[in-house]
């Protein structure tokens, strides 16, 4: 799918092999640029396509729910076992809170991030409608980069709902801003590495449950290899 987006351009100087994923970057930053300037038409449409969805708004309800569940009843546990040993423990239990908190949210996005965004490409191509996408004038890249931002706003949207929780174990001390906007950073960085990680491994496969278990093996050999 991409390879294809790459022709050699009379007069443009040919590219090293130290020169190649600067060649990638500028055109995926190049074609950023004209699909946002295009109005994102394939992004608006995938979202609109996952709002007419229930589960879409399944999930996120129960992880929310969840997550203010989890935050709450550590936060009661803590401070009652910092009551009856003394007072002067309850201010720094925000570490404890924080660290239950950014755990759950790593699993989240390990866990449900992968399955959306590794079946990004594979229906169009079973469907046979990809080559209708290129009949616009939608070139490779401006597919890729819109089914990635279309797959990667789900999860950002829903480790939103956790920010004000993370400033909340702020409040009971033991964390400082620093660790604060670190963990806030490393869930972003996070998401956006798996989130396109899975829509590499939907390129590379004509069937959503292939692309699946590639993206789940080059998770663990990017994490653990």
């Amino acid at each position: 799918l991409i390879s294809d987006e790459l022709p050699t351009v009379p007069g443009e100087p040919t590219a090293s092999t130290s020169n190649v994923w600067m060649l990638h970057l500028s055109r995926l930053i190049g074609a950023l640029r004209v699909t946002i300037q295009q109005g994102l038409p394939l992004f608006r449409r995938e979202m609109l396509v996952q709002s007419y969805r229930p589960r879409t708004y399944v999930v996120r309800a129960v992880f929310a729910i969840t997550l203010f569940m989890v935050a709450m009843i550590y936060t009661s546990i803590e401070t009652r076992s910092s009551l009856l040993t003394t007072a002067v423990r309850l201010p720094g239990q925000g570490r404890g809170i924080l660290d239950a908190l950014v755990t759950m949210l790593f699993v989240f996005v390990y866990v449900f991030a992968p399955p959306p965004s590794s079946g990004v490409l594979p229906p169009e191509q079973e469907r046979q409608t990809l080559v209708l996408l290129y009949l616009t004038k939608l070139t490779p890249w401006h597919v890729i980069v819109e089914k990635f931002l279309s797959r990667l706003l789900p999860t950002l949207s829903i480790l939103l709902l956790a920010v004000p929780l993370l400033v909340f174990s702020y409040t009971f001390g033991g964390v400082s801003i620093e660790m604060l906007l670190t963990s806030i950073w490393f869930l972003f960085i996070t998401a956006i590495q798996v989130t396109a990680v899975a829509v590499l491994c939907s390129t590379l496969s004509r069937q959503t449950t292939h692309a699946f278990l590639l993206t789940l093996a080059a998770l663990l050999l990017l994490y653990f290899g």
